[in-house]
């Protein structure tokens, strides 16, 4: 596994990753799409490679405005294809190696309660669960309690 930028030839992919289905959605993430690998604005996304193929995405945020300096947030996105392999605990492990090696010393990454195998990636690559941030998201008046977790490379 490593991660890179994404192909010319791979835009179709990114859009249903992000299930990005309008032309305006699709138009709006082609500026997102082309700097993938590099730091834009507070934003670095890198394509997730297996084999010379794109299975997912891994998306980094640097906060400056909110969190101290070298404090990440990170998010995931696997094809349905490859979840429930061992790819998310791979990518989580590899980011937070790549990150610490930056001079950043805390990561952390949420999922929604019903998302059991992002909780078991994230415990399986040492990260810690913090709290339940509740009713973090609200879709159609349905509100979505979250998990979080995070790394640091200080003793947890």
């Amino acid at each position: 596994m490593e991660f890179r930028s994404y192909r010319e030839d791979e835009f179709d992919f990114a859009c249903s990753l992000r299930s990005l289905t309008s032309a305006e959605e699709k138009e709006t993430h082609r500026d997102r799409f082309a700097t993938v690998g590099e730091w834009r604005d507070h934003y670095l996304d890198y394509v997730i490679d297996v084999d010379g193929e794109a299975i997912g995405e891994v998306q980094i945020r640097r906060c400056d405005k909110t969190m101290p300096p070298g404090v990440l947030a990170f998010g995931i996105e696997l094809s349905p294809e490859f979840q429930g392999k061992g790819y998310g605990t791979q990518a989580i492990n590899l980011i937070t190696e790549l990150m610490f090696s930056q001079g950043n010393h805390r990561i952390s990454g949420d999922t929604d309660v019903s998302n059991i195998a992002m909780q078991k990636a994230f415990e399986k690559a040492g990260w810690v669960h913090e709290g339940t941030m509740y009713a973090l998201f609200v879709e159609d008046g349905v509100p979505h309690d979250y998990l979080t977790y995070s790394k640091t490379n200080f003793s947890n």
